[in-house]
């Protein structure tokens, strides 16, 4: 229920696109489990569409690319966890 989908009418995929999703937390200390799913079903070839994933204005992984996580396979659902710390992102 909170899936996102880009522009799909954009064609150019080098001109960049934005998805954010807010969602409270609490505070003290607390570690998160954060999973980030993906599928790549709008490429036309391997090694197109790269991400940038920033956690509260953090840069956690740049340039992620769905074709070098999937084993160059298109199509493919993919998820990558990260563990955040509430000090180490400033939300307290």
């Amino acid at each position: 229920m909170t899936a996102q989908e880009m522009n799909r009418e954009n064609t150019n995929l080098d001109s960049g696109f934005n998805i954010t999703w807010n969602f409270p937390v609490g505070s003290g200390g607390a570690q998160y489990l954060v999973r980030l799913h993906f599928c790549d079903i709008v490429s036309r070839a391997l090694n197109l569409l790269y991400f940038n994933v920033y956690l509260n204005g953090y840069l956690a992984y740049e340039d992620l690319d769905l074709s070098v996580l999937t084993s160059h396979v298109l199509a493919s659902p993919i998820y990558v966890d990260f563990v955040v710390d509430l000090r180490w992102v400033g939300w307290e």
